[in-house]
C-alpha cells in the first residue's frame, strides 16, 4: 500500500479519467518511471469505493513488478476472481513485466462485458506497439506526467511566490518522490538513476547535448559530429530516451524542424534558470495542462509555442529581454482571434492589443488560457 504521505490527490489527472471508470475500453496509464501512475490508481481505487460504493470483492489490483506472472497464470487469477455478473474493476500495475500481456487484456475485453480494465505502464512502446495492434481502436490513454508546479506547491504546502520555492522545483523536477526527499545527495542520486541503460555513459552524453542545446532546432548531424556516434547510434540513444519519456520531440508548427524538451527539470538540474530552462518550464506546464505543443514557428510568426487542446488554440512566446516593444512585435503577423500570452520572470503588469503579458508563476497556476 503506498504512504498516505504520497497520495496528493491528482485531480487534474482523475477529472480526464472519470467518464471511462464504467466503459469496456482499456484504460492505459502511461509516463516516466516515478511519475505516480501507480498512486493514481490507489485514487481511482478510493474513489470507486466512497463515492460510488464499489464492494472490495469487485475491485481487483495486482502489482505486476512484484507479483510473478506469465500470461496464462494471469488470465486464470484474474478470471478466478470474477465470480458473478456485477462489473468487476481491473488494475493491472506495470503490466509491461508480463510478456505478451496484451492478449491477457484482449482476453478480457474480448470476452468479458463486466470487466473495467486499467493497466499502467512506463514506456511508451508499452502504449504504441503491443496495445495497438492488439487492441486497435479499444483502448483510451492517459498520459501521466510528475507534479507541475501548482501540484508541487500543494504537496509541500509551501509558498508558490517564494522564489527559493520555485528555484527548487525548476532544480530538481516535480517526481512525487523526489520532493519528499530533503538531501540533495539523496535526491540527485534517487534522479540519476531513474534512466537505465545498457549504455549509460552514452546516455548521459546525449542527455548533456541535448540540455546545451535546450531551446534550438535539432540537427541530427550537428549532434553525431559532436557526440563522434554513428546516425544509428544517435537515434537509438534518443528513441531510449523517448521511449522511457524522459524527453519529447516537439515539431515546429507549420515548418520542417523540430526540437527536444525534457518532461521533468529534474533530468536536467540547472544551475540557473535561463531562456532556455524558462521555455521548458512552460512546455513542461503545457503538457500537464492537455496541450498539443508545437514550437511556434511559421510563416508568420516565430514564438515559444503554439499549444491546442480540443480546438482551444493558445500562443505563448517566453520572453527572452525585458525590451517589451520587441516581445510585443512578435505577434504582429498573427492574424486570428487566438489567446497570445508573453511570459517573464518579470513582474509587470503589461498587456495590450489582445496580448496578455504574464509573470511566470501566475502563468503556471493559469487555468484559463
Amino acid at each position: 500500500m503506498i504512504s498516505e504521505d504520497f497520495m496528493l490527490k491528482r485531480e487534474n489527472v482523475l477529472k480526464r479519467i472519470r467518464g471511462f471508470y464504467d466503459c469496456s475500453l482499456v484504460k492505459v496509464l502511461y509516463g516516466i518511471k516515478g511519475c505516480g501512475k501507480t498512486t493514481i490508481l490507489y485514487q481511482i481505487m478510493d474513489e470507486l469505493r466512497n463515492d460510488k460504493s464499489v464492494d472490495e470483492k469487485h475491485i481487483i489490483f495486482l502489482d505486476l513488478g512484484k507479483e510473478k506472472f506469465d500470461y496464462h497464470s494471469l488470465n486464470d487469477y484474474v478470471e478466478s476472481k470474477i465470480v458473478d455478473n456485477k462489473i468487476y474493476y481491473v488494475f493491472l500495475d506495470d503490466v509491461q513485466n508480463v510478456d505478451n500481456f496484451e492478449l491477457v487484456v484482449n482476453s478480457f475485453r474480448a470476452t468479458r462485458d463486466n470487466a473495467s480494465v486499467f493497466i499502467t505502464g512506463s514506456s511508451l512502446s508499452l502504449r504504441i506497439s503491443a496495445l495497438t495492434s492488439a487492441l486497435g481502436a479499444r483502448h483510451v490513454s492517459f498520459e501521466i506526467f510528475p507534479f507541475s508546479y501548482e501540484e508541487y506547491i500543494s504537496f509541500t504546502n509551501n509558498d508558490a511566490y517564494d522564489l527559493v520555492n520555485f528555484r527548487d522545483y525548476v532544480k530538481w523536477g516535480g517526481l512525487p518522490y523526489r520532493c519528499s526527499l530533503s538531501i540533495e545527495a539523496d535526491i540527485k542520486n534517487y534522479l540519476d538513476n531513474l534512466i537505465i541503460s545498457n549504455d549509460t555513459l552514452l546516455i548521459k552524453r546525449v542527455i548533456k547535448y541535448l540540455i546545451a542545446n535546450l531551446g534550438k532546432d535539432f540537427s541530427i548531424d550537428n549532434a553525431c559530429k559532436y557526440l563522434e556516434v554513428s546516425v544509428d547510434t544517435l537515434n537509438n540513444c534518443l528513441g531510449i530516451l523517448c521511449n522511457a519519456l524522459v524527453i519529447k520531440r516537439v515539431a515546429n508548427y507549420d515548418l520542417s524542424g523540430f526540437r527536444y524538451y525534457f518532461t521533468d527539470l529534474g533530468f536536467i538540474q540547472p544551475s540557473n534558470i535561463n531562456h532556455a530552462i524558462l521555455e521548458n518550464i512552460v512546455f513542461i506546464s503545457l503538457i500537464n495542462e492537455g496541450y498539443r505543443v508545437y514550437v511556434g514557428k511559421d510563416s508568420n510568426c516565430n514564438v515559444s509555442f503554439i499549444a491546442n487542446c480540443f480546438g482551444n488554440c493558445i500562443y505563448v512566446n517566453v520572453a527572452k529581454s525585458s525590451n517589451y516593444v520587441k516581445e510585443f512585435s512578435k505577434f504582429n503577423l498573427v492574424k486570428n482571434d487566438f489567446s497570445k500570452y508573453i511570459v517573464s520572470l518579470d513582474r509587470v503588469t503589461l498587456s495590450k492589443n489582445g496580448i496578455e503579458y504574464l509573470y511566470l508563476i501566475d502563468f503556471l497556476f493559469k487555468k484559463d488560457y
